[in-house]
């Protein structure tokens, strides 16, 4: 059946396409021409993004193979390009906290790794500035302008401890990343207003940290400034660069830990283990608790301590020692527990250096070779060196100054006290005592606190 060839348009709903579907002719029809396509164009109002180059290679191939060209782009308009304002982009991580699915790794997530805040650095780049970009009108197939949209961006406003230097935006100051509405800041101290729990997760704090609510078993807190907490602290592992203030109690259960640079202070401790490179000070009691500090142990006049060890490079205070059950409590004075710890590590070295020189020796008188010479010379030289260390460690263990452990009511038997080098047994009751070490005599001596004398009234 004898057809001339002929066309479809198809123009998009936007206006911003045609395409075309070009059919041959059959049986000695006419030909497709490019004139056709062009009034074709014209009776559809198309006059603009006309590729002319396209319709004349799609009429020749349409006539020359004889096959229907399908969906062809014949005409494209100009999308408008939108204005994009000033505006600040931040990096993604202070948008998106991770999920159980970041920490899943096969199958193991550690949900207490889930945190419900975000922490930056000082001078850390938080994000950039976007220039105000200017828009771009656009023109449909049929000659049409599309002027540009404004496109919709937050606009957010740098607020406290936020700098913008050379387009980039950095955190002032180390602390919490905070996003509100429009405006975002860090702020320096992380406030938890309810408990430690699951809905926190595991604390990393770079600054100070306020606790409302208390904490709950299992969760570490990490800050590099002052951690208060105004509950009682079931304690896992807490460290702090600063003090550690709890204004009730610490529980440990045996395996707490609680080290701080700074001071420590709470109402009372029970079975945790605490360090402090500063004082500790305590108003209720201290009890099965292995307790140090580089400063004063204080428990006032009325704080009991019962079980454990209390060592202190200064002065130790406190109520009562020990119990009528006799649980073993010890009380060191002037006792530097850092050198004493390293000191027992080095210790530990040249004793197994020790043992290996014995072995490489013994190992010599059978088969002398050059390689257990040099074994020999080298383990010699650390045994030496440790030596020397152990010797200076010794040297800097006790506090050269006088320092006393004042017990102000009971002392129970059983009550060991250590003071430079020099023990002491508590065989008998006894009632508002003081310890001191005699250096003369190279012994801890128990005397009887002498009651406070008022000052003298000057003359009338």
């Amino acid at each position: 059946m004898k057809r001339d060839g002929y066309a479809e348009l198809h123009p998009s709903e936007d206006g911003l396409y045609l395409r075309c579907t070009f059919y041959p002719p059959m049986e000695g029809g006419q030909l497709l021409t490019v004139e056709y396509i062009e009034i074709l164009l014209q009776q559809a109002g198309i006059t603009s993004g006309i590729l002319w180059d396209v319709i004349s290679e799609t009429v020749l191939t349409c006539n020359t193979e004889g096959r229907i060209q399908k969906e062809v782009l014949i005409a494209q308009g100009e999308p408008p390009i939108e204005a994009v304002p000033e505006h600040i982009a931040l990096k993604s991580r202070l948008l998106h906290r991770k999920t159980a699915d970041d920490l899943d790794k096969g199958g193991r997530a550690d949900y207490k790794e889930l945190r419900s805040y975000i922490t930056v650095q000082k001078d850390e780049p938080l994000g950039k500035v976007i220039p105000e970009k200017e828009g771009k009108a656009g023109i449909t197939i049929y000659g049409k302008p599309l002027p540009p949209a404004k496109k919709q961006i937050k606009v957010l406003k740098p607020g406290k401890n936020i700098a913008i230097r050379d387009g980039i935006v950095y955190a002032e100051h180390d602390g919490l990343f905070v996003l509100e509405g429009d405006t975002f800041r860090v702020e320096e101290v992380l406030e938890i207003k309810g408990d430690v729990d699951y809905s926190v997760g595991h604390i990393e704090f770079p600054g100070d940290v306020l606790i409302h609510g208390e904490i709950h078993d299992g969760f570490n807190i990490s800050a590099t400034g002052t951690i208060t907490c105004m509950s009682t602290v079931d304690a896992s592992e807490i460290f702090t660069k600063k003090d550690f203030i709890a204004k009730q109690g610490i529980i440990g259960r045996g395996k707490g830990i609680v080290r701080a640079a700074g001071s420590i202070t709470a109402k009372f401790i029970e079975n945790c283990t605490v360090e402090s490179l500063g004082n500790i000070t305590l108003q209720g009691g201290l009890f099965h608790c292995q307790t140090a500090a580089l400063g004063d142990i204080d428990l006032g006049d009325k704080g009991r301590v019962v079980g454990g060890s209390m060592r202190a490079y200064r002065n130790i205070r406190c109520g009562s020692a020990g119990n009528q059950a006799q649980a073993p409590t010890s009380l060191y004075g002037g006792i530097n527990f850092v050198v004493e710890r390293r000191l027992r590590f080095v210790e530990e070295k040249q004793l197994s250096a020790t043992k290996s020189l014995q072995e490489v020796e013994k190992n010599l008188r059978h088969k002398a070779t050059e390689k257990l010479f040099q074994l020999r010379e080298e383990l010699k030289q650390s045994v030496e060196k440790l030596q020397k260390l152990t010797s200076e460690l010794l040297a800097s263990l006790y506090n050269p100054e006088e320092v006393t452990i004042t017990v102000y009511g009971k002392v129970y038997p059983g009550v060991m006290v250590f003071m430079g080098g020099a023990s002491f047994l508590v065989e008998q009751e006894a009632t508002g005592v003081v310890f001191r070490f005699d250096r003369a005599a190279s012994k801890v001596r128990m005397e009887p606190l002498q009651p406070k004398t008022p000052p003298k009234q000057p003359p009338k």
